[in-house]
């Protein structure tokens, strides 16, 4: 199994209710924008079997707030030594599905442990 490969069904979570969530966030323009990178979305329904009954209980402007957070981190990382596609994927679904612990950090706190992944 690829690390993209979500078994969201073997973990009691339907896909409606990942569209569902998707739907909630996306009344925030910000959220929606980020959805719209397929990428995000990608890692966004990868990460969430793992943290879904954190996420789902996050308000809209808090996740609005998060997703703000995460992309000034990823923006300090110089996308012209990896695939930023696949970068973002990975990255997206280790924020999603560490959201708890990683929600909270500043942009400078999360880029030191983003970039700790390999």
């Amino acid at each position: 199994m690829s690390s993209y490969d979500s078994n969201i069904t073997d973990d009691n979570i339907e896909f409606e209710n990942v569209i569902g969530l998707v739907g909630k966030f996306s009344e925030n323009a910000t959220s929606l924008s980020w959805f719209q990178v397929n990428n995000n979305l990608i890692g966004f329904s990868v990460g969430i079997k793992e943290a879904f009954d954190i996420v789902s209980k996050v308000s809209v402007e808090d996740f609005a707030k998060s997703i703000e957070i995460f992309e000034k981190a990823f923006s300090y990382f110089n996308v012209s030594k990896f695939n930023v596609g696949q970068q973002r994927r990975k990255l997206t679904n280790y924020f999603i599905s560490h959201y708890a612990s990683l929600a909270d950090l500043d942009d400078n706190e999360l880029i030191q442990t983003l970039s700790e992944l390999d």
